[in-house]
């Protein structure tokens, strides 16, 4: 398996695979946030965050560096 996702290129697979030089990937848990909608509306704000995705109950949030 690592064989083959490395033939196809990480960050192909998964962002979270990505060459964090180019790119961070982390995924908040939306039900340990006491507030999950302040927690969006606010990450949104941020400049340095390119972009947030709803998906399998988590924020799955995006930097490029």
């Amino acid at each position: 398996m690592e064989a083959k996702i490395n033939a196809l290129g990480p960050s192909t697979v998964s962002k979270h695979c990505a060459n964090s030089s180019i790119i961070n990937v982390f995924d908040i848990s939306i039900s340990r946030l006491s507030n999950p909608n302040d927690f969006l509306t606010e990450i949104q704000k941020r400049s340095e965050v390119d972009q947030v995705l709803i998906e399998n109950a988590v924020y799955h949030v995006e930097i490029t560096q």
